[in-house]
């Protein structure tokens, strides 16, 4: 293949060699660049329905943009052989990059932060990797770390089948050069043929964890068989020598239950950041042990903590101020300036509930748009770009996700829309005419919406839940025979099972007072 030309793309050298097919270093003759040219097996795609699929992934692949995901730059077909163009990188896999004995632990996380920050960001936007491997990742010249093969896996996974014949999904993971998953890195859900989150990728994650810090795979047997047997059922062996720290999180990975794994790929990250502050700050030594990211069943604690702090914080204001106007000397507590938005309207905020991000509606690009701003500093990036007027922004509790309303010129429709926190593009949930503002419930799984009917004095108050359905309608306006003053007067109670309205009735009412 050295010096062929495949569509406007001349081969220079071979790069390796795997189950997906070859890949070659090539240059682009239309933009002279150097690409990588994967070139896929024959015949994977010869079937019209998983060509389609793998398409439809390889092009959300595409969009992911994001330093730690290599850049896929097209796919595309020439007489019979499919090929994948992607971002050319100067270095080595990982597997190349991890000597006998392991990293250094320091060294081990300036590599697995950004993998998992890679990971975590293709799990808001929906994409499961499903090869997670060494192989899979490539450290550059330069120090950074690139994933690849995003959506590949996909291409060789058989359809899902019945509980009455689950071989029919392990047998192919056994044959030669199959890439369904590689057995050492498989989750063991993705060993027995079972439906895959992201969860499946975080145990991936954590089995490449361990080989960077031990130099040792997480798994392993003489044969396939037994290599899958061990994933199902031993823990892999924790060395003394490392930090108790390092060790929860490798548990927490690689949990064999899905529910006791970590839930989200960007908690590993957390996790991973602490573990290097703690790391560099000489506090592992000292206390042998470090704050890891809550776990899910705890999560409901941050945005009560924010709120303390919130509460501590008036306060302090509020002491200073009565001190001063009495004359005696304080010291107030110092306020740290987040966003640099001079002049601009705010409309509403949102802060997530690591502490790191702050979301917010700005006027500050001409029109209502969601701005995402890190609460460390730096500059604010423009999440959306949309045509209609957007507010009411919120942090999903995963802290993945934004969700905001919008309401166009007219205002005759409103949508209730989604959008990852890293940016990308943004999904309607849903849309519904007129426009008052969407609540969303304190859980996030709920939003609770008025919908006007034949005028502003009639509406229905109606619940949606974010994962589809159709409407639930609480209550028409004449049941509930209340005026509300506006449509702030109103809010879920945080254990999301009920909505407070707030208002009185009118002149002449019978009944008079505030309702609930």
């Amino acid at each position: 293949m050295i010096n062929q030309t495949i569509g406007h793309y001349r081969i220079v050298e071979k790069l390796g060699e795997g189950g997906m097919g070859v890949v070659y270093k090539a240059r682009d003759l239309r933009l002279d660049r150097f690409v990588a040219l994967k070139l896929l097996p024959a015949g994977k795609m010869a079937d019209e329905d998983r060509r389609r699929r793998f398409i439809q992934e390889a092009q959300s692949a595409s969009g992911l943009n994001h330093p730690n995901i290599v850049v896929i730059y097209d796919i595309n077909s020439e007489e019979g052989v499919d090929y994948l163009v992607m971002e050319h990188i100067d270095g080595k896999t990982l597997d190349a990059a991890i000597p006998r004995h392991g990293l250094r632990l320091s060294e081990a996380l300036k590599l697995a932060i950004p993998i998992a920050d890679g990971l975590a960001r293709a799990h808001s936007a929906g994409i499961v990797h499903r090869d997670v491997k060494p192989s899979n990742i490539m450290v550059a010249e330069d120090g950074r770390v690139k994933i690849l093969d995003f959506g590949l896996a996909k291409l060789t996974e058989p359809e899902e089948t019945s509980g009455e014949a689950p071989t029919q999904t392990v047998r192919p993971i056994t044959d030669e050069g199959a890439i369904v998953g590689t057995v050492s890195y498989m989750s063991p859900e993705q060993a027995e043929g079972k439906k895959l989150d992201a969860r499946s990728d975080i145990f991936s994650f954590g089995a490449v964890l361990y080989e960077m810090l031990t130099g040792q795979k997480a798994f392993h047997g003489s044969s396939r068989a037994s290599t899958l047997s061990a994933i199902l059922k031993d823990e892999p062996k924790i060395p003394e020598n490392l930090p108790p720290e390092a060790e929860r999180i490798l548990r927490r990975c690689l949990r064999k239950d899905t529910e006791r794994r970590f839930q989200h790929m960007s908690d590993v990250k957390v996790a991973l950041e602490e573990l290097r502050e703690e790391s560099e700050s000489g506090k592992l030594a000292r206390s042998g042990a470090a704050a890891l990211a809550p776990s899910p069943a705890h999560r409901w604690l941050w945005p009560a903590v924010a709120a303390a702090c919130v509460i501590v914080a008036a306060a302090a204001l509020a002491w200073t101020y009565l001190n001063r106007r009495g004359g005696a000397p304080s010291q107030g507590p110092e306020l740290v300036r987040v966003s640099p938005d001079d002049g601009h309207s705010y409309f509403s905020t949102s802060i997530s509930a690591d502490g790191k991000f702050v979301a917010y509606v700005s006027d500050r690009s001409g029109s209502q748009q969601v701005w995402l701003q890190q609460v460390a500093g730096g500059d604010p990036v423009q999440l959306t770009h949309s045509t209609d007027r957007v507010g009411g922004v919120r942090f999903l509790p995963d802290g993945a996700r934004l969700v905001y309303h919008a309401r166009s010129e007219d205002g005759k429709r409103s949508s209730f829309e989604v959008i990852p926190t890293l940016g990308g593009q943004p999904r309607v949930l849903f849309t519904w005419p007129g426009f008052v503002r969407a609540v969303l419930s304190p859980d996030g799984r709920q939003v609770a919406y008025f919908e006007m009917q034949t005028s502003p004095r009639n509406p229905r108050l109606l619940v949606r839940t974010l994962d589809g359905g159709p409407p639930r309608e609480l209550s028409t306006w004449a049941e509930i025979q209340l005026v509300v003053a506006s449509t702030r007067s109103w809010q879920w109670t945080s254990d999301s099972r009920h909505i407070l309205l707030v208002g009185s009735k009118g002149p002449g009412d019978l009944i008079s007072g505030d309702w609930e």
